[in-house]
């Protein structure tokens, strides 16, 4: 399946992935305080609506990149959207009518889940068909645009006590609704889809043994679930504990906190977006954990005001970089109808994961401190990157390479 004007499609779909991803932004403040704040639920009724948005997508990924595979996945996004809007109507809806309550909330946070599943498996896949030449360009355009409008819908969420509730969902659904008109768009200039045959199960399988047996995408998997488990689950803890009991930080420095690591990202985006192809993605991403063991082993060993920022700045830059260059690898790696799949693999990876890294990270800070778990950060990267000269198998990739090495 491929696009039949592509430049000009690329400008429609980073609309409706920019809509997307800044209605996301919103969510990951509007949820949380709609539980602490508007409901006032315990801490255990809080990580269970936390639990309601993460579990659909850990659940429903693979499913959602074998249906992206088999079928058009701008119309996917359509009707993704469509539900994800009437998801924020209902939403609002019951808040106004004054019966949102506990009940309400969890069933809003499984439907954001469920939405938010198919909305990346989708999206991952017609990032490579917009241009299939481009994909360094592509997928740095499309994490620029992805953590610029993350950032503003943290700062648009922040305002919720001016603005009230009611505003930010119906903003949501309408952030939705303009990502439903631009995919719909898209999903006109989409030729045919080559249609993948027989029972989903059966094709799930297949792209987890396809990714298998290709020694350097195996290598690729388990780097990205490494990343998940002692980066961004680590980082989920780390960050809050180190600013409220080491720093003495309020919710504004906190956020401020936040933003640097954000615009870190946006800054490794936009170097891989100006920059000439990177000729060895693979490579790049490796060494990219030398970087965050270096940027840990700094902050355990206590840095100053300026240093804290500079350092969560930097490891922001590095974990963009790692995941633009990873997603390079991949998308650049597997055939067109393997695409969807793959990527789904990916997320599952990295995002299921998480959730062991953030528990591991709780246990270590609590017995033995924050110093001590980024020590233990730092020297397990140091260590799979050191491992990771036994083989030449990810070292090698370029991304024309498309070829079931075994090297």
């Amino acid at each position: 399946m491929t696009l039949s004007n592509a430049r000009p499609a690329l400008p429609v779909l980073l609309t409706g992935h920019t809509a997307n991803a800044l209605s996301i932004g919103i969510q990951m403040v509007l949820v949380a305080w709609l539980a602490a704040g508007v409901l006032r639920l315990s801490p255990a009724g809080i990580a269970w609506v936390q639990a309601a948005v993460l579990t659909p997508n850990l659940l429903l990924i693979l499913f959602a990149g074998a249906m992206a595979d088999r079928h058009n996945p701008a119309r996917i996004l359509v009707f993704t959207n469509l539900g994800l809007v009437l998801a924020h109507l209902s939403a609002l809806a019951l808040m106004l009518a004054g019966l949102f309550d506990r009940t309400w909330l969890l069933l809003y946070a499984l439907g954001l889940g469920c939405g938010n599943s198919f909305v990346q498996s989708a999206r991952e896949k017609l990032v490579a068909q917009v241009d299939g030449q481009r994909l360094q360009t592509n997928i740095s355009l499309a994490g620029v645009c992805q953590y610029l409008a993350q950032a503003v819908g943290i700062a648009v969420a922040s305002l919720m006590d001016a603005l009230g509730a009611y505003m930010i969902v119906g903003l949501q659904a309408g952030l939705c609704l303009l990502a439903l008109l631009s995919y719909a768009q898209l999903a006109r200039q989409l030729s045919p889809p080559s249609v993948l045959e027989g029972p989903l199960a059966p094709a799930i399988g297949e792209a987890l043994q396809h990714l298998w047996r290709r020694i350097a995408l195996r290598h690729l998997i388990l780097l990205v679930a490494f990343n998940g488990l002692m980066h961004l689950g680590m980082f989920l803890v780390l960050l809050p504990v180190l600013a409220r009991d080491y720093m003495a930080f309020g919710s504004f420095e906190y956020a401020l906190l936040q933003l640097s690591f954000t615009l870190g990202s946006v800054l490794a985006f936009w170097v891989i977006l100006r920059r000439p192809q990177v000729r060895y993605p693979g490579q790049a991403a490796l060494f990219c954990l030398l970087y965050t063991g270096m940027i840990a082993l700094g902050l355990a060993a206590g840095p100053t005001l300026y240093g804290l920022f500079g350092l969560i700045f930097l490891w922001g830059a590095v974990a963009g970089a790692s995941a633009n260059l990873s997603r390079l690898v991949l998308q650049s790696t597997v055939e067109d109808d393997l695409r969807g799949r793959a990527m789904s693999v990916y997320q599952l990876a990295l995002f299921g994961m998480a959730p062991l890294g953030a528990l591991l990270a709780g246990g270590l800070v609590q017995l033995e401190g924050v110093r001590f778990t980024f020590q233990v950060l730092a020297g397990s990267s140091f260590g799979l990157f050191a491992a990771s000269l036994l083989s030449r198998a990810l070292w090698s990739v370029q991304p024309e390479d498309r070829q079931d090495s075994a090297k």
